[in-house]
């Protein structure tokens, strides 16, 4: 049937049924992409509380590593104690952790391998303590076992900067984060591999290498800091490495750096450790203000855009509401409108003029 043989009011409801449909897809389009968006913050805001979790265990696993190498090295004469308090508050974090994550969904892929795989493998690193105290492991592999470790659980923050780059604030602040973050693991692995070399009174080939080349990383690592750390921030570092700790513990540091081969360091690996270990809680505090900062940014983030999801959904569905309300206002108007002219046509040809 043609079209044109279609009633007036018929065809405009047809026009008007077209620009309603397209009205809301468009709509039904605009809402969905509000929604990613907020959904987007959502999920890097849940990921980031659980990234400041790791921290607390990153910092403990640290600590672990530290004792287990002055432990090995010294076959048990040192640190034994020390170790097996620091296995307690591990084992206490790691538990928090899954309970938390247990209550937080996470829906990127990418953040639930790194997370998933980095539980199992604290998991795993603490079934094989055993290794460890019966001396079936040196050093050297119990070092990297912890290293890695903290590596997997470093990816996640890592994984956060990619995801922060639809925000440059919040990006800024996670950069700087990863690196206070990534220099302090840095010198974390600095502690233990010094703690080794201080309990054996001197330094093989291999551990100088190893430790001159996490030297060159600590200056690429602190150098993200700075470069995206707030005013704030690079103050309070700054007096952290101009302290007496900190002096103390560059001294050290460049001493063994500027001695390779050397034997005799007569330096206690327990005053080492901690004076180092004094250094590293107190970048820790940083690592702490840092994230706080970041899991503040995320929040008002997610907050604005969660407020603006449910402010234009409720302007959007008001306006296809008023579209549609308007629509058949001025359909039926015309309609109307329509029919007193064609009344008026009629009363005019058969001679009605009142």
């Amino acid at each position: 049937m043609n079209f044109n043989n279609y009633p007036v009011k018929t065809k405009l409801f047809f026009l008007i049924s077209i620009i309603s449909i397209l009205l809301v897809i468009f709509t039904f389009l605009f809402i969905k992409e509000l929604s990613e968006e907020k959904n987007t913050y959502k999920e890097i805001n849940n990921s980031i509380k659980l990234s400041g979790d790791f921290g607390e265990l990153i910092h403990s696993l640290q600590k672990e590593r530290g004792y287990t190498a002055g432990f090995l090295s010294s076959k048990g004469a040192k640190f034994a104690d020390d170790l097996s308090q620091q296995r307690k508050e591990t084992n206490s974090i790691a538990k928090s952790i899954e309970a938390n994550y247990s209550h937080i969904t996470i829906e990127n892929n990418e953040h639930k391998k790194i997370i998933e795989k980095s539980l199992n493998n604290v998991k795993s690193l603490i079934q094989n303590r055993s290794t460890i105290d019966n001396f079936s492991i040196n050093a050297k592999e119990a070092i990297l076992a912890y290293t890695n470790t903290i590596a997997l659980m470093v990816d996640l923050p890592e994984a956060l900067v990619i995801s922060s780059a639809i925000d440059s604030e919040l990006f800024s602040e996670l950069s700087a984060y990863l690196g206070i973050l990534k220099y302090k693991e840095n010198f974390g692995q600095i502690r233990a591999t010094l703690n080794a070399v201080f309990v054996k009174q001197n330094v093989d080939i291999d551990s100088y290498n190893r430790f001159s080349k996490l030297i060159n990383n600590s200056e690429l690592f602190i150098s993200q800091f700075r470069d995206n750390a707030n005013e704030q921030l690079s103050i309070e570092y700054d007096k952290i490495t101009k302290s007496q700790t900190g002096t103390k513990v560059s001294e050290i540091t460049q001493f063994v750096l500027t001695h390779p081969n050397y034997q005799g360091f007569y330096i206690e690996p327990t005053a080492w450790f901690e004076e180092v270990t004094s250094y590293i809680n107190d970048l820790r505090i940083i690592e702490k203000k840092s994230v706080e900062q970041v899991n503040e940014i995320s929040n008002k983030l997610y907050e604005k855009t969660n407020y603006k999801f449910w402010l234009l959904t409720l302007i959007s569905i008001s306006l296809i509401f008023g579209s549609f309300s308007i629509f058949y206002w001025v359909v039926n108007n015309i309609i109307n409108n329509l029919k007193i002219a064609t009344q008026s046509i009629l009363n005019l040809a058969s001679g009605k003029f009142s």
